[in-house]
């Protein structure tokens, strides 16, 4: 489907945890708010859901976060609790989102997809999660810095407050 985009680590295939990043296009055409409150309606029903955190992001916000509506869904599936972040935003941001994606993709190798998943795994939180945003950071020190080593790009994120 043209109207839904799957971001992050799923489609860069660098998957530390379970965490799965969704956009759908916000617009009175084709997916208003009331559509994204049905659809948070109907995903509360469904099995192993545990929990939905519901935002309404369409007023600016100085914090780096889009504008738009917001479902962070946590949904068990027997061995473990996934995440997926539900995003509705314009298109503009999507197509944003979809070009940069892209360009990541296609400078990350096998060796540099390797670098990711080992930051990644080195940085995981208590509950079994990498902290929030950090996936950002990793991808620009390992394809934009061109960094090589785990250490330093730990240290790097810890001093730029990252992580």
């Amino acid at each position: 489907c043209k109207k839904i985009f799957y971001t992050g680590s799923y489609y860069l295939n660098t998957l530390a945890w379970g965490d799965l990043d969704i956009s759908v296009i916000l617009n009175s055409n084709f997916f208003s708010m009331n559509d994204f409150m049905c659809i948070t309606k109907e995903i509360g029903l469904i099995e192993g859901i545990q929990k939905i955190n519901y935002r309404n992001y369409l007023k600016e916000d100085p914090r780096p976060i889009p504008i738009g509506l917001y479902n962070g869904i946590y949904l068990d599936i027997g061995s473990k609790i996934w995440k997926i972040d539900l995003w509705a935003v314009d298109e503009t941001k999507i197509e944003n989102d979809k070009k940069e994606m892209k360009r990541i993709l296609d400078k990350i190798d096998s060796k540099k997809r390797e670098l990711i998943l080992e930051v990644k795994n080195k940085i995981l939180t208590k509950s079994g999660r990498t902290p929030p945003f950090s996936g950002f950071h990793i991808y620009k020190c390992v394809v934009d810095r061109n960094m090589k080593n785990s250490s330093e790009i730990i240290e790097y994120m810890r001093e730029k407050l990252f992580i």
